[in-house]
């Protein structure tokens, strides 16, 4: 997680990401193949509203974090791994990437 992240990692200088794993409860209507997946990968001190990225991804109800069985089916990775490149692993492509400026 970005609390683990060592000091001397963040001071490198570079762009630090936070990576999100989320899930929505139902499809998006009138989407027939929406896995409901969601990786969203934002800047490391970006806030992010999980209430108006629902609603601008078509949701009517809030995405949530994932369940880690489900991280872990989908990606091959456990909480506090995950990244953009894990959906190299998303065999049966169902996670859908999100990447913020």
């Amino acid at each position: 997680s970005m609390a683990d992240m060592p000091a001397e990692l963040k001071e490198k200088g570079g762009f630090v990401c936070k990576n999100l794993f989320l899930k929505a409860k139902k499809p998006r209507k009138g989407v027939e193949s929406d896995s409901c997946l969601w990786l969203i990968s934002v800047p490391e001190e970006a806030k992010v509203n999980l209430k108006e990225v629902s609603k601008s991804l078509g949701y009517k109800d809030e995405l949530r974090q994932a369940k880690p069985d489900v991280m872990l089916e989908t990606l091959g990775l456990k909480p506090g791994g995950v990244t953009p490149f894990g959906v190299i692993n998303d065999s049966e492509v169902k996670v859908n990437v999100l990447l913020d400026q």
